[in-house]
């Protein structure tokens, strides 16, 4: 378990130091809060203004014991009743894999398209010539996504694009590439297309916007859902102050969502 500390010290710089770094004997939500209250009191935390974790189920049980045990602190806030605050870039991360799921295909079939490449050193060898023949300029190589992880996922399709020609050249001289992966025209399997993609005439790209929104709405559909907490630190910044709280919720909600 990796625990991270952030705070602004007396000249009101923000630090990040990792305080923590160990094995736990369990994944269960008591024992990943006993770990998390035996690390601070090590250290001599007592302040704690929110604990950001993922969404797995045991991270919500650790929070709560946690909160629990922490009641009788007099540094808490509002008695921690905000202290669980979800990992912002995990959400994302949640509501860019589900919408990927609606052209789960297309990316499945780029990746395997990469894995064949990648696969054997003479494969790899060939498909460097037909870039050369193609004169492909770019210093990226082809890289395989982690399933889990939407950023990979986009990299590996943004590096596959610029090779189209020499994938097309790969299913002209290779039988066993169209054999094994049953390869579709590259404008079938990679859209570039930008634009507001709810608002977009291609249904595959609509239904992708629309399956994103409602997992988005899940989590920060309505000003009530999100951590409180986050109003305050963001007036506390000097950068923002109450201005940018109140343009950004009229932004995300409208005018009268944000301004009730």
């Amino acid at each position: 378990m990796c625990l991270t500390a952030h705070f602004i010290d007396k000249d009101w710089k923000l630090h990040k130091r990792i305080i923590n770094f160990c094995p736990i004997t369990s994944h269960k939500g008591e024992a990943i809060s006993l770990a998390i209250e035996n690390c601070l009191r090590g250290w001599g935390i007592d302040r704690v203004f929110t604990i950001t974790v993922d969404n797995a189920s045991s991270n919500d049980v650790a929070v709560y014991n946690f909160k629990k045990k922490m009641a009788n602190w007099d540094s808490t806030i509002l008695k921690g009743e905000y202290i669980h605050m979800r990992c912002v870039a995990h959400i994302i991360n949640l509501i860019v894999v589900d919408g990927l799921q609606e052209i789960n295909e297309s990316v499945s079939r780029v990746r395997n398209a990469v894995k064949y490449v990648r696969q054997s050193p003479s494969r790899l060898i060939k498909f460097k010539e037909y870039v050369e023949i193609e004169k492909i300029e770019s210093k990226n190589s082809l890289c395989l996504d982690v399933s889990t992880r939407w950023n990979s996922t986009f990299l590996m399709l943004n590096v596959t694009q610029k090779f189209e020609r020499a994938f097309d050249r790969l299913d002209e001289q290779d039988v066993c590439f169209k054999l094994d992966l049953q390869y579709k025209e590259w404008s079938d399997i990679v859209d570039d297309d930008g634009g507001e993609w709810q608002e977009s005439d291609d249904l595959d790209v609509y239904a992708m916007g629309m399956r994103m929104r409602k997992k988005f709405d899940k989590y920060w559909g309505e000003p009530e859902k999100v951590n409180k907490l986050l109003y305050i630190a963001v007036v506390l910044d000097p950068r923002h102050k109450l201005d940018f709280v109140e343009f950004m919720l009229a932004e995300l909600y409208g005018n009268e969502k944000g301004a009730r």
